[in-house]
């Protein structure tokens, strides 16, 4: 089906979230996140990446999260299903660049889209889309992986220096705080 077409540059940027008690959200739900959070980049990638490596040129970006980065309870699969965009990307970086294709896994927070309004939950911060699809254009094929926002990087860069049990309570404890109504 798509490989008819000759696409320069893949955008793996479709997703959504379920908030809330993992094994309370329907498990039909939490399936159809997998498939197209993790399962859609992963086909698209192999079928794409393989004509653009023939080619001996293309771009592919993974949109990810900075959820990606710390368990994130209440958003447990999500946060689950954006790590593995991450690691997907950012190791297809380093296998790929010799065949002339670029890889970034980019990690916005809150972005001003659709995206919380349907996952049911509040953004933190939240950006303007243009800053982040600025930041993903000027990063792609100069590093593996990028973080939207200067409050999302100094996020990270402190997470990384706390137990990863720590970060994960302290998420828990915002989580609640922003769907302490969908929990109740």
């Amino acid at each position: 089906m798509v490989q008819t077409l000759e696409v320069g540059l893949l955008v793996n940027n479709a997703g959504f979230g379920l908030v809330g008690s993992f094994l309370q959200n329907d498990l039909d739900r939490e399936l159809e996140m997998l498939d197209v959070n993790c399962r859609a980049p992963l086909i698209l990638t192999h079928e794409l990446g393989r004509e653009m490596v023939t080619r001996k040129r293309g771009g592919i970006i993974f949109v990810s999260s900075t959820s990606g980065f710390i368990s994130t309870p209440y958003l447990t699969h999500y946060a689950a299903s954006k790590a593995y965009d991450l690691y997907l990307g950012e190791g297809l970086w380093c296998e790929l660049i010799e065949h002339g294709i670029v890889v970034l896994s980019l990690c916005p927070g809150g972005t001003r889209t659709e995206f919380h309004e349907l996952a049911g939950i509040k953004a933190f911060a939240p950006m303007s889309v243009q800053p982040v699809v600025s930041l993903e254009l000027r990063k792609l094929g100069k590093k593996p992986s990028a973080i939207a926002g200067w409050h999302n990087r100094i996020m990270i860069f402190l997470e990384r220096l706390s137990a990863r049990w720590i970060n994960t309570n302290v998420a828990a404890r915002v989580i609640r705080k922003r769907i302490r109504s969908t929990l109740e």
